[in-house]
């Protein structure tokens, strides 16, 4: 057995679910048109551990299940589904072309509130911010956070996520390796998210 994570592979880049296992209300003016549409569901199919997914695959999500972008946002940064009567988003994972922080995560939506999460299930909000000025100034230093190349066999250090609740009920969620100061994976954490504290 492979213990798959929620994702889809589409135009060459890897999506995965946004939150842990639970839906997201998004705003029926927010779907966007189709990009693509799920071919393989590899769960069912897929037993070698060493498969490289393709576009079209996806892990769990049944084959025809539509991938719709968001009006008005990036469909190379999140993308929408239709999952069990609710809608669930997709995040990038990773783009080779990003050289800052507004190059990996859609924001543009407005951010109401950023919680840090704990690393076991990111279900356990440790600390978060709503006070506009220093949600705004975390978000201004994460957009101009510059990459860093991805670490050969990546971090081992276990991450604690960081969410951004935008003004349109969605939130874009990503992990923080604190002590190597990596946000997503490969932005330089900016000294800002220090003002979050884990403090659950």
């Amino acid at each position: 057995m492979i213990d798959w994570v929620p994702f889809v592979r589409v135009h060459g880049r890897t999506f995965d679910a946004a939150g842990a296992n639970q839906p997201i209300v998004v705003p029926a003016d927010r779907i966007g048109d189709v990009v693509a549409v799920v071919s393989c569901r590899i769960a069912d199919v897929v037993t070698d551990p060493s498969y490289r997914p393709r576009d079209g695959d996806a892990s769990f999500l049944p084959v025809g299940t539509a991938l719709h972008a968001f009006s008005g946002g990036r469909p190379d940064l999140r993308l929408a589904a239709r999952e069990n009567g609710s809608w669930r988003v997709y995040q990038v994972t990773d783009l080779p072309t990003a050289r800052t922080g507004a190059d990996l995560l859609d924001l543009g939506g407005g951010v109401l509130r950023i919680e840090l999460l704990d690393g076991d299930t990111a279900t356990r909000v440790l600390d978060s911010v709503s006070e506009a000025a220093t949600v705004q100034r975390i978000v201004g230093a994460v957009l101009a956070a510059p990459t860093e190349p991805l670490k050969p066999g990546g971090v081992s250090e276990s991450p604690l996520f960081v969410r951004f609740v935008l003004a349109d009920g969605t939130f874009v969620e990503r992990p923080w390796q604190v002590q190597a100061r990596l946000l997503a994976n490969r932005l330089r954490a900016p000294a800002e998210l220090s003002l979050l504290h884990a403090s659950g």
